[in-house]
C-alpha cells in the first residue's frame, strides 16, 4: 500500500499551486494506472478518481481506465461535490467529455477577451484541436466563415473527418472544404481546412471572401531558423530557401491583418522567450499569450547507449540492466538489443526515430537479422496490402528479377515492421499508420513525420539519431519526439530510449527562440517585403520596401495578378511578363489561348517543355532543374510510376554493388520526384505561368477572358477530375487508380460524390477492376462518407 499512502499524502499537501507536488501526483497516477494489478484494486481506483478530480485532469478516469464515482460509496455531500466538479468542466460540444482545468482556462480566456486572439504553447497531448471544436461551437452564430490551417495533408484529412462529425452531430450549418477546386457560395457558411499553400490560393482566388476566425497549427513553422524538421519533404514542397516557412509566414501575416479572431498553437514553445519580431507581432496585434507546461503523461527515461543501461523511473527510481553483450556498440547492435528488450519484457509497441528515410530502411534491415516471430493470423490482416504493393510497384531488373523482392518496405511488413516517411505516396503512409495504430504491426521506423501530424498510441519511443536530415537536432525537436511516448487517454506512462549520450546534452540545451521575421529588425527576403505593408516593417526593411515600390510597374503587374503567386517576388514576375511580351516568345504559347482546358493539346504540343525553358531563360529555375523537371514529366506522362522507377533502378544499379541498397534508393527517388516535381513544383509553376501569360495577353490586346489552365494544373497535381476523385484522393486513395476509374467510367465526371458512390454500389461491381486491397480501401472510404452523413 506504499504508493496508495504516498498519493494520499501528496493530495493532502496539494493546494493547486505547487508545481513540484503536482508533478509527483501525476507521476504516481500514471505509474499506478499503468499496472493492471493496481487498477483491479478498489482502493487504488478510488484514490485515482479522487486525484483526477482534485487535479482537474480527467483523462485519468475517462481514458483507457474508465473510473466513475458510481463505483464507490460516498455520502450525499461528496456525491454532490464530485458531480459539481464534473458539471463545471463539462464540454459544451460533447456532453460526455470533460475539459481539463488548463483546457477550460484556455477556452474561458478566449471567450472573455475583447480581442479574441490567442497563441497557445502546450505539450503534444494537450488537445489543441479538441479546444478548437469548443471555440467553434461557442461562436457558431458569430463565425460565418472559418479557416483552419494545418501543415500536412494527413492532418487535413484527420481534421476534415473530425469537423464533419462535429457539424453532423450538432446539426451545424457549415460546409467543409479541404481543397481549392470546390466552388464557394457566399450565402453559405464554410469551414475551410487547408495547408498554408492552399490557403494562399483560396485568398487570392476569392478576394471578397470574409474570414471571421482562423486557427493556425504548428505556428513555429513560420520561422525556418527555428524549425529544422522538414528533413524528407513531408507532404508538399521542396525546401530550398525555406519556401514552406515563407508560405506559413505570409499567410499568417495576411490573415492576422484582416481577421478579427484567431487561435495560434504550437508545442513546447517558450512564449516568454521569443525574438524581437515575434514579440512585436504579438504586441501590435493584441495577441494574448497562454503558456501551458504541464504534461498529463509521464516517462520512464532509459539511457541505452552503453552495456549497462539505466532506467530513470519517475516513481521507483533508477535501475540498471545489462542490455547488451559488450560495451563497444554499433548502432545496429543497439537497435537489436532494444528490440529484444521490448519483446522479452512485453513492453508493447515502439516508434524508432531515424534522421532520414535511408536510415529508417537501414535500421529496419538490421532487425530483420534477428528472430522476430510474426503471428500468421495477424499477417492475414494486411496480406492484401503487401500483395498490392508487390504488384503495383514492381518492375523487372535486367528483364529477370522482380524489384519488389528487394524492396525493404515489403520485407519489413512481412516481418511485422512498419516504415514511415514523407517520400511514400500518401495512401501508403496512411495504411502503415493504420496498421500500427490498430496494433497489427509492433515497430515503426520513421523520420520527422513522427512529429508532424502522426497521431500514434505507442508506449515506447527510441531516439536513434541526433539529427533531422543533415541538421543537428534541437531541444525543441527532441521534446516533440519524446512527447510521442505514451499518449494521454491511451498510455499514461511511456518509455523513451536515448541511444546516444549527446541526446541528453541536446535536451538540456537552449530551446531556441521563435521569430516572426516580417516584424524583425534584421533583413528579410524580397518575397517577405513584397507581401508586407510598409507600416509593419522597420529599419532597412522599411527603406527597402519603399525603394522596391518606387521601381514597381503596377500597370505591367497589377496587385490582383501578383497575389495569385505570392511566393515569387514582384520583380521576378515583372521580368517574366516582359520576356513573354516579346513577339517570338508569345507566339510559342499563342495556341493555348483557345485550348487552355485541352489537356491533350497541352501534352501533345509539349507545352510544359516550352514553359520550363522560358522559366530557365528568365532565371526562375536553373538549367539543371529545368532538364530534370522536363525529363520526369515526360517519363511520368508516358509510363507512370513504373517508368520513373525503371529509370532509377537502371541508373543506380550501374553505380552500386549492393542490389538491395540500389532498389531502395530507386523507390525513394521515384516517390520523391513524383511528389515534389509532378504533384507540387509543376502545378506551382503552371499557376505562375497561367497568371502572367493571361496578364501578358491582355496587355497585348488578346481576349483572355476564357483562358484557364486549372484543368491542366489539376491534371498534374491530382490527376483527377471528378468530385468523387477529389474525395478519394484526400481520403488517401491511390491517384492512378482514381484516374483509371474516371477513364473507364467517364459518367462519374458529372456526378456528385454520393451519386458516384451509389453508381458503384448499385450499378457497377469493382471486384474485377480493383485488387483486394483497393477494394478494402474503397469500402473504408465509402463507410467514412456514410458515417459523415449520419
Amino acid at each position: 500500500m506504499e504508493y496508495l499512502y504516498k498519493l494520499v499524502n501528496l493530495l493532502n499537501q496539494y493546494d493547486g499551486n505547487d508545481r513540484k507536488v503536482e508533478n509527483e501526483i501525476r507521476d504516481l497516477i500514471c505509474f499506478i494506472s499503468d499496472d493492471p494489478n493496481y487498477m483491479d484494486n478498489e482502493l487504488y481506483r478510488n484514490i485515482i478518481f479522487e486525484a483526477s478530480q482534485k487535479l482537474r485532469v480527467f483523462g485519468y478516469i475517462k481514458g483507457t481506465n474508465k473510473i466513475s464515482q458510481e463505483e464507490f460509496y460516498y455520502d450525499d455531500l461528496n456525491d454532490i461535490k464530485h458531480l459539481a466538479v464534473q458539471k463545471y468542466y463539462q464540454s459544451k460540444v460533447f456532453r460526455n467529455n470533460l475539459l481539463d482545468k488548463r483546457q477550460k482556462d484556455v477556452v474561458d480566456c478566449f471567450m472573455s477577451l475583447k480581442k479574441k486572439r490567442i497563441i497557445v504553447s502546450a505539450p503534444t497531448s494537450f488537445g489543441k484541436t479538441f479546444l478548437l471544436r469548443e471555440i467553434i461551437y461557442l461562436n457558431k452564430d458569430m463565425y460565418h466563415n472559418i479557416l483552419l490551417i494545418f501543415p500536412t495533408i494527413a492532418l487535413l484529412n484527420e481534421n476534415t473527418e473530425s469537423m464533419n462529425k462535429l457539424i453532423q452531430t450538432l446539426g451545424l450549418e457549415y460546409i467543409i472544404i479541404n481543397n481549392v477546386y470546390s466552388k464557394i457560395d457566399t450565402n453559405k457558411k464554410y469551414i475551410f481546412i487547408l495547408t498554408p499553400e492552399r490557403a494562399l490560393k483560396l485568398l487570392a482566388d476569392n478576394e471578397d471572401l470574409n474570414i471571421d476566425f482562423f486557427f493556425f497549427d504548428e505556428v513555429y513553422k513560420i520561422d525556418e531558423d527555428f524549425d529544422c524538421n522538414e528533413d524528407d519533404g513531408e507532404d508538399i514542397g521542396l525546401k530550398e530557401n525555406g519556401n514552406r516557412a515563407k508560405a506559413f509566414r505570409i499567410v499568417l501575416y495576411l490573415l492576422a491583418k484582416s481577421v478579427k479572431d484567431y487561435y495560434l498553437a504550437g508545442p513546447y514553445l517558450n512564449l516568454a522567450n521569443v525574438k524581437y519580431g515575434m514579440e512585436r507581432f504579438v504586441k501590435e496585434n493584441g495577441v494574448t499569450k497562454i503558456q501551458v507546461d504541464f504534461e498529463p503523461t509521464t516517462h520512464i527515461e532509459v539511457d541505452a547507449w552503453k552495456k549497462n543501461i539505466i532506467e530513470h523511473h519517475p516513481v521507483t527510481g533508477e535501475k540498471q540492466n545489462a542490455l547488451y553483450d559488450h560495451s563497444q556498440l554499433k548502432t545496429k547492435e543497439k537497435v537489436q538489443g532494444i528490440i529484444k528488450y521490448l519483446k522479452n519484457n512485453n513492453l508493447g509497441q515502439a516508434i524508432f526515430y531515424c534522421s532520414t528515410p535511408s536510415k529508417a530502411i537501414e535500421y529496419t534491415k538490421d532487425i530483420l537479422d534477428i528472430s522476430l516471430s510474426c503471428d500468421k493470423e495477424i499477417m492475414q490482416q494486411y496480406n492484401n496490402f503487401i500483395e498490392h504493393l508487390k504488384k503495383k510497384y514492381n518492375v523487372k531488373i535486367n528483364g529477370k528479377q522482380d524489384s519488389s523482392m528487394y524492396w525493404s518496405l515489403i520485407g519489413a511488413l512481412e516481418n511485422g515492421i512498419g516504415i514511415h516517411h514523407g517520400k511514400f505516396p500518401k495512401y501508403i503512409q496512411n495504411e502503415v499508420l493504420r496498421l500500427f495504430n490498430n496494433k497489427v504491426i509492433s515497430y515503426l521506423f520513421c523520420t520527422s513525420t513522427i512529429i508532424e501530424g502522426v497521431n500514434t498510441s505507442a508506449k515506447n519511443v527510441v531516439i536513434i539519431n541526433n539529427s533531422v536530415g543533415n541538421k543537428m537536432m534541437t531541444a525543441f525537436t527532441l521534446k516533440n519526439i519524446k512527447g510521442r511516448a505514451g499518449r494521454y487517454y491511451h498510455h499514461n506512462l511511456g518509455r523513451v530510449f536515448y541511444m546516444d549520450q549527446k541526446q541528453r546534452q541536446i535536451e538540456e540545451s537552449d530551446n531556441g527562440q521563435m521569430n516572426f521575421k516580417t516584424y524583425d529588425m534584421n533583413s528579410i527576403s524580397n518575397i517577405d517585403i513584397d507581401n508586407s505593408f510598409v507600416e509593419d516593417l522597420i529599419g532597412n526593411n522599411e527603406k527597402e520596401k519603399i525603394e522596391r515600390d518606387k521601381k514597381l510597374n503596377r500597370c505591367l503587374l497589377p496587385d490582383n495578378v501578383f497575389v495569385k503567386n505570392r511566393l515569387y517576388a514582384r520583380d521576378v514576375q515583372e521580368k517574366y511578363i516582359r520576356y513573354l511580351m516579346r513577339e517570338d516568345v508569345f507566339c510559342k504559347f499563342k495556341g493555348l489561348i483557345n485550348n487552355s482546358n485541352n489537356i491533350n493539346f497541352f501534352l501533345n504540343q509539349h507545352m510544359i517543355v516550352e514553359i520550363l525553358n522560358s522559366f530557365e531563360i528568365t532565371g526562375i529555375i536553373g538549367m539543371n532543374k529545368a532538364k530534370v523537371y522536363s525529363a520526369v514529366v515526360a517519363k511520368y506522362s508516358q509510363f507512370g510510376t513504373k517508368g520513373i522507377l525503371a529509370y532509377h533502378l537502371k541508373r543506380l544499379q550501374n553505380n552500386s554493388e549492393n542490389l538491395e541498397d540500389s532498389v531502395d534508393s530507386a523507390y525513394i527517388k521515384t516517390f520523391e520526384q513524383i511528389r515534389n516535381i509532378v504533384e507540387f513544383e509543376i502545378p506551382k509553376l503552371l499557376c505562375l505561368f497561367e497568371a502572367l501569360f493571361k496578364q501578358t495577353g491582355k496587355l497585348l490586346g488578346y481576349n483572355m477572358d476564357d483562358f484557364d489552365l486549372s484543368s491542366v494544373v489539376r491534371f498534374f497535381e491530382l490527376g483527377i477530375q471528378s468530385e468523387l476523385g477529389l474525395f478519394l484522393v484526400e481520403y488517401g486513395f491511390p491517384k492512378d487508380t482514381i484516374k483509371m476509374l474516371e477513364s473507364k467510367y467517364s459518367n462519374i465526371l458529372h456526378m456528385t460524390i454520393k451519386e458516384a458512390m451509389k453508381f458503384f454500389d448499385k450499378e457497377v461491381s469493382l471486384t474485377n477492376v480493383l485488387d483486394s486491397f483497393k477494394l478494402e480501401l474503397f469500402d473504408r472510404a465509402s463507410q467514412s462518407l456514410i458515417n459523415i452523413d449520419k
